[in-house]
Order: structure tokens, then C-alpha cells, then sequence
């Protein structure tokens, strides 16, 4: 199952967007508190709660109502019964709404307004990652926090697999030796006294042992002195395999489907992660990225005001903007579309060691003039940061273009810098004369 379309009304700062999906990969891209992890938090309510809450109604007086269009695979054409678009059975539009905070999410059919039920909803697993997670009090083996789960259920297995039922795989002489000393001394304090405090050993097995198995590097140190990069891939790995654990436990067979020509079974999963950059420096951010694209055919949705993820791989770029006080999401499709969502998070060419602009003259004596021109009219201009000059040399200029569209037959100027000039010597006899198609052209 693919997300492929939203109609949000009346949904905190969303109230109105429509947005069309790609079937892998979609970055959100915008600056602070524009609503970009409000999406993803919408898809999370819809596909692994049950209702909205009081901040999520932009009108507390109106309903929020949601219109989802989701694309099913062949082997889950099925899954929705008889439901599915008039035009394409592999299509379902999906209506959600709750008329108060006091109600739970409906789900009916769009077209035909029959019932939808919620397990059927939550087939489509959608693992939600908050940039606000800390990856430390999960990577253990606790069973109550988050991804532990899953660690502590590979304890688990161990021990069904050995039938171990009680403290039998630890030297009990030297157990009891240890508690005994303990003991001794801490019955010496008053507190441990009065309220008769004493040293034990688990009787839990399992707990037991969760708690002496830990996660190290390759360096031999604990996974929580490593670098929150680290931390960070682990943790979305184990949350996708908690995910599929949970759905094995709770659901049984119900949203596993089985293809029958080839023998395999499989979910449908949609990955939300919120600000990756927070954990990654932008060379992992691209390698991450990169992995998930080439080997895995799961769909993602990223929150992002890291400009080092939006080429990294093929993807629908949406910029987040705000329009007189209205957030719109728009698909960022064209070269420029996404200069600017460069330029809006701040990003400058300079920021690579690169000039923010270049002026294209003919020659040396021309970066002269215009280097003198410029301290005149813009003497806090520096050459290498603010401008670069470079040389096209007489009829290379008939090889240039400045153009935006992708014309295989010109260099491209653009390409090396959004910002540029160009100065051209006109070479005109008088006054009157036209200047010549090269010229015309690049003008």
C-alpha cells in the first residue's frame, strides 16, 4: 500500500492542502514551525490511533475530515473487499472524520460511503520516527521502552529455545556469595534497617539477563557512548523490526499477504522521519537515504530543512512555505523551484566555498573595469565570496547558454551558479546596428 494522495481540512495548520504523493520517496523540505511534522503526524493519528486531539482541530467547531488515496499492490487488491475507485480497482479513496474531540476517527468508503474498518487501516504500517526520541533509553534490552521490545524478545526466544526456567545458567555458589556481602554491608544503614531493605536476585530469568546483555561498537564500548549518528540508524532499523514483530503478535495473518506464485509473504510499510539532519551530518544523511532507496521498496515520507538529502536520491521534493499567514505544500518539480528552497533555508553558494554570484566578461581588461566599478558602487562586495569573475573568451560565447531548460547543445552557466551576469562587448560599428544572433541569444 502507497500513499499517493491527501485532502486535509480543518487539520491544525494544513486546513486545506491537497498533495499528490510519490509511490518511494517524498521530501518535505521548509523552514521551522511551517508544518512539516504536522504530515507526518497526521499519517501516525490516522494509521495507528484512534482519534485526534484537541490541538489538532483548527475550528474546534468543525469536524476534521481527511480524503486519503491509497494504491494497493496486486496481491492486496482483496484486502478492501469490494471497495476500490470505479476507474481503477488497484485505487481506494478513503473518507476519515471526527466530527468533535470527543469522538474516535470514522473511515468509510469515499464513493460509496460504506464503513471502513479501523484494522483494516492499520494494515498499511506506518512507523513513525520523532525527531524527539532519544535513542539511549531505547537501545537496551528494557521491554517497556520502545525498540527494547524487540532486543528483549530475542532474550526471550533464547531462553523458550534452551527451556530455561529459573537462574540455573549462573554459578548460584558465587550469587549467593555476592548477595550475602551486599547485604552485609548496606544492613548497616538505618534507612535499609527500618524499612528492611535487602539485596536479591532476580527471580525473572528473562529480566534477568536483559539486564547483563548490552549493545557494544566495534571499539568494545557501550552503543550509549557512541555518537547519536549511530544510535540513530540502529534505532530506525529495531523500529521497523518492532513494528513487524507487533504485527506478527497481534494480528496474526490479518495485513501479511501472501503471494502464491512466488512463495513469499510481505507487509505494507510506510516509514515518517522527522528531521534526520538533527542525528546525521550530511554525508551519512545522503549514504542513509541512498540505502533506503536501493534496497528496500517501502515508501518514505521525510521532514527535513537539510538541503543535503533533496538530491540525493530520485524523489518528490515538496517546499513548505508560508503565504500570507496560510502554510501550502507544493511539489518543488523545476531546477528553480528548488534553488529557491535552497535559498529559503538559508544556503548559500559561498556556504561551499563557492562565490554567491559569477560575472561572465571576455577578458582580463573587463574584470578590471568591473572590479573598479563595483568598489565604487559596493565597496562591502568582496571578489571570491559575494562575486566571482571568469572569462568566456571571444566565440566560446556562441557555446554558453543561461537558460533554464536542459538544452544538450549549450553549456550550461546555470548550472554552475544560479547567479550570474554576463557582459558582452557589443561590437557594433554605430550606434544603430543590431548586435549579432550570439549575442541576441545569450541576451
Amino acid at each position: 500500500m502507497k500513499i499517493i494522495k491527501v485532502e486535509i481540512s480543518n487539520y491544525r495548520n494544513l486546513d486545506g492542502s491537497i498533495i499528490s504523493f510519490a509511490e518511494d520517496c517524498n521530501f518535505i523540505v521548509g523552514e521551522n514551525n511551517l508544518g512539516k511534522s504536522n504530515l507526518l503526524s497526521l499519517f501516525n493519528i490516522i494509521f495507528c490511533s484512534r482519534s485526534f486531539s484537541i490541538e489538532d482541530f483548527k475550528d474546534i467547531t468543525q469536524p476534521i475530515k481527511i480524503s486519503v488515496q491509497i494504491k494497493l499492490a496486486d496481491i492486496e487488491i482483496a484486502h478492501f473487499e469490494d471497495l476500490f475507485d470505479p476507474d481503477d480497482e488497484s485505487i481506494i479513496n478513503i473518507s476519515c472524520v471526527q466530527d468533535n474531540i470527543d469522538d474516535n476517527i470514522i473511515f468509510s468508503h469515499s464513493e460509496s460511503q460504506s464503513s471502513i474498518k479501523p484494522s483494516w487501516i492499520r494494515c498499511l504500517n506506518y512507523v513513525h520516527y520523532d525527531s524527539l526520541r532519544n535513542p539511549i533509553t531505547e537501545i537496551n534490552f528494557d521491554k517497556g521502552k520502545g525498540v527494547g521490545r524487540f532486543l528483549r524478545n530475542i532474550v526471550s526466544q533464547y531462553l523458550k529455545d534452551k527451556d530455561i526456567k529459573d537462574k540455573d545458567c549462573f554459578e548460584t555458589d558465587l550469587l549467593k556469595d555476592l548477595i550475602e556481602f551486599v547485604n552485609a554491608k548496606t544492613s548497616k544503614l538505618k534507612s535499609f534497617k527500618d524499612f528492611e531493605i535487602i539485596a536479591s536476585c532476580d527471580d525473572d530469568i528473562e529480566n534477568l539477563l536483559s539486564k547483563i546483555v548490552v549493545l557494544k561498537d566495534g571499539k568494545g564500548d557501550n552503543l550509549t557512548k557512541s555518537g547519536y549518528g549511530v544510535q540513530f540508524l540502529i534505532l530506525v532499523t529495531l523500529s521497523i523490526l518492532d513494528k513487524i514483530q507487533l504485527i506478527v503478535r497481534q494480528r496474526k495473518n490479518s495485513g501479511i499477504f501472501e503471494d502464491p506464485e512466488n512463495q513469499t509473504k510481505s507487509i505494507s510499510l510506510v516509514l515518517g522521519l522527522d528531521e534526520p539532519e538533527i542525528h546525521l551530518h550530511p554525508l551519512l544523511q545522503r549514504k542513509f537515504i541512498r540505502y533506503l532507496a536501493e534496497n528496500t521498496n517501502n515508501q518514505y515520507f521525510i521532514a527535513t530543512h537539510s538541503a543535503s538529502l533533496i538530491d540525493a536520491v530520485p524523489a518528490a521534493i515538496f517546499s513548505v512555505s508560508n503565504l500570507n499567514g496560510k502554510t501550502t505544500i507544493r511539489l518543488a518539480d523545476q531546477s528553480v523551484d528548488r534553488h529557491e528552497i535552497c535559498q529559503t533555508l538559508g544556503y548559500r553558494a559561498s556556504d561551499l566555498l563557492q562565490s554567491n554570484a559569477i560575472i561572465w566578461v571576455e577578458g582580463p581588461s573587463d574584470r578590471i573595469y568591473l572590479n573598479h566599478w563595483i568598489a565604487q558602487m559596493a565597496p562591502d562586495l568582496s571578489e571570491g565570496i559575494d562575486y566571482s569573475i571568469m572569462f568566456y573568451g571571444g566565440r566560446l560565447l556562441s557555446h554558453l547558454t543561461a537558460n533554464d531548460p536542459d538544452i544538450t547543445e549549450f553549456i550550461s552557466l546555470r548550472k554552475l551558479n544560479r547567479n550570474i551576469a554576463i557582459v558582452i562587448d557589443s561590437d557594433k560599428k554605430t550606434p544603430q546596428s543590431p548586435i549579432n544572433d550570439t549575442k541576441k541569444r545569450v541576451r
